[in-house]
């Protein structure tokens, strides 16, 4: 898959023996970075499940599972691309497809941009002019001067940034290189990248919502909603209370601090704190 002049057996760094069962197809590959990063996802619904139940809300996972129906809904961009092309079919069946009206098109997305600029660019084109560029993004947003491995550390909760920082080798020119030549040859024989699954993937969502007392009183058992849960709109959504202004400190300071002895849930904007 466009490292083979990286490998031992030609000189390179990278293992090619098949019995060392250090090898991959590019399919397993592209299914164990998936598999990965979905972990993060049930971390993510799991922190807003107990923020759900902390605001007094309701809230539940559900099916996401669609290449493209979620992106297409919430307003990103899509590339549409004929599933000939999608499946890399050969030339012949290719043209058979569209004789034949069975060559469909899929929409691909791309990425989330706003009128403010992208938000959400995957690491390939059309974002980026080719592979090389794009790897060379990722390892500068690693290692460059203001990576999160150098420079970028300062924003971390390290006491001593620096330290950790500069215990973080630098990505090896050949890795780099052989980084490269994987993800161009990926890019130029399926005609995309990633080669099976979409640049960006939804796999589950989380839905949160007010919750219905009267429903859970009728057909659940006592002690199934929190004080939280049956608290929240006597909690977060009762009209501002304003302070009484004649009674505020002349002085620019003590009316600060004065405003800090207001119960903060009464002075909430109810526009803003409504979910």
């Amino acid at each position: 898959a466009g490292v083979l002049s990286y490998t031992r057996t030609r000189g390179g760094h990278l293992e090619s023996d098949l019995k060392a069962e250090r090898t991959l197809t590019i399919q397993q590959l592209e299914t164990m970075v998936e598999e990965f990063v979905s972990v993060e996802m049930g971390m993510m619904i799991q922190n807003l499940m107990l923020m759900t139940q902390a605001l007094g809300l309701g809230g539940f996972p559900h099916w996401a599972a669609h290449p493209y129906g979620w992106f297409n809904t919430l307003g990103f961009q899509m590339q549409p691309v004929r599933a000939s092309r999608y499946f890399n079919m050969p030339l012949p069946l290719r043209w058979l497809a569209g004789i034949f009206h069975k060559d469909p098109v899929i929409p691909v997305v791309t990425g989330l941009t706003l009128a403010s600029g992208p938000v959400i660019a995957p690491y390939c084109p059309p974002n980026f002019p080719d592979m090389a560029t794009a790897v060379r993004a990722v390892a500068d947003q690693k290692w460059g001067p203001t990576g999160i491995f150098r420079e970028g550390a300062s924003n971390s909760a390290w006491k001593d940034p620096g330290k950790i920082a500069g215990a973080a080798p630098t990505i090896s020119q050949k890795a780099l290189d052989a980084t490269i030549a994987y993800c161009d040859y990926v890019y130029r024989h399926y005609r995309r990248f990633p080669a099976y699954p979409m640049p960006l993937r939804t796999l589950l969502g989380f839905q949160v919502n007010h919750l219905d007392l009267e429903f859970y009183d009728r057909f659940y058992p006592p002690g199934v909603l929190s004080e939280s849960q049956r608290n929240h709109f006597n909690e977060w959504h009762q009209p501002a209370k304003m302070p009484d202004r004649t009674s505020w400190p002349s002085t620019k300071h003590q009316s600060h601090g004065q405003s800090q002895d207001h119960d903060h849930k009464n002075n909430l904007d109810p526009g803003i704190t409504h979910l």
